[in-house]
């Protein structure tokens, strides 16, 4: 028995499921440009304060909002909304910094380095976290990402090209023990 009469069926099935595809991919699009735009709003908040000068609420705020615009940008889909990110300052040490930078002034600054975690027991990933941001203290530049799947993104030589789109990272995790 032919079945020709379900090719049209078929046809519009398939439409549809494009539709569904693009239509959620239109509405994540449009998540994204909301939480950026609601991201620098609170960047240009703070703009020309001195972070480490700002009261820990606020600093926290805005250490948030820089790494959450970082991880938006260059790996939307490693962005967790799981907890509140972990941050941490430390002291930028040799073994911190890129092996091809031959520019050592960055080394003994000051770092935050804020952290996103992810529910371990839905996904698994190469890295500790989802994403990591490092956000040099004295000037509020972003220094580098790094993805839960260990690409990095270096931005040491030019801080303000992290806003420049280098490509999307994209999202990878591990199912039985590969990368995927």
């Amino acid at each position: 028995m032919k079945l020709y009469f379900l090719i049209p069926l078929l046809i519009i099935l398939s439409v549809a499921n494009c539709a569904a595809q693009t239509t959620t991919i239109l509405s994540k699009k449009a998540e994204i440009e909301r939480f950026l735009k609601i991201n620098r709003e609170v960047i240009s908040r703070y703009a020309g304060k001195r972070i480490s000068d700002l009261p820990s609420r606020d600093r926290e705020y805005l250490l948030t909002a820089k790494a959450r615009e970082v991880i938006l940008l260059h790996g939307p889909g490693y962005y967790r909304d799981f907890k509140a990110p972990e941050i941490q300052l430390t002291q930028i040490t040799e073994s911190m910094l890129p092996r091809d930078l031959g520019n050592r002034e960055y080394l003994g600054k000051m770092l935050y380095i804020v952290t996103f975690d992810y529910d371990k027991t839905k996904e698994q990933q190469i890295q500790n976290f989802t994403a990591q941001v490092s956000i040099l203290e004295e000037s509020g530049e972003i220094l580098e990402v790094v993805f839960g799947n260990g690409i990095r993104r270096i931005f040491y030589r030019d801080p303000s090209q992290y806003r420049t789109l280098q490509g999307v990272v994209q999202y990878q995790q591990i199912i039985g023990g590969k990368v995927r």
